[in-house]
């Protein structure tokens, strides 16, 4: 018998009848689909452990370079686990509250209405649809700060484009970079 665990299975799966388990080409064979499935069977628990910085070893460093991490020399385990949890729950918030949270430490007053999406049952004919990837409609209404306003003058603008336009670049750049990836935002400004 062979000593991978994945080879002795494979051999306990023959036929008894048709392959002798014993064989020597049998034997072989399995041996070597074993040791792939056992190097298979050791990669997965790896990658499995990857998916939380608490068991990542030495997948760690690609926790740090995703979140842009730069670890300090000679750090201890646990010391970058503990940064690369803060960085994410200080990244990792997707609820209404939490935006309107980071608004907040910004100087706007901010209040979102969320739609859910266009589903049978809840649309009617006529009305308008979203974007495929769209599923969800936040509609922010901003007040605080002032807000860049853009009018249209003759020679800067061109046809089609709108008389007065409204934005505010820093706090829609934070949205769109932090909102969930099915959700659209329409800002409004007061």
């Amino acid at each position: 018998m062979t000593s991978s665990r994945h080879a002795q299975l494979l051999l306990r799966l023959l036929p008894p009848v048709a392959y002798d388990p014993n064989g020597q080409r049998v034997g072989l064979r399995a041996q070597a689909a074993g040791k792939v499935l056992d190097d298979l069977a050791g990669s997965f628990a790896a990658l499995v452990g990857a998916l939380s910085p608490i068991s990542a070893g030495d997948q760690l460093t690609l926790w740090e370079r995703n979140l842009a991490i730069e670890p300090e020399f000679g750090a201890p385990y646990a010391s970058r686990v503990a940064r690369i949890l803060s960085r994410l729950r200080e990244t990792g918030g997707l609820s209404i509250p939490y935006f309107t949270r980071i608004a907040a430490g910004l100087g706007y007053r901010i209040d979102i209405e969320e739609q859910g999406a266009r589903v049978l049952g809840n649309t009617w004919c006529g009305m308008r649809l979203r974007h495929p990837d769209t599923q969800w409609l936040w509609t922010v209404h901003v007040s605080g700060q002032p807000v860049r306003i853009w009018h249209a003058r003759c020679g800067s603008s061109r046809c089609g484009e709108r008389l007065t336009m409204v934005s505010d670049p820093i706090i829609e750049a934070l949205f769109n970079d932090l909102k969930p990836a099915d959700t659209r935002c329409l800002f409004y400004y007061e």
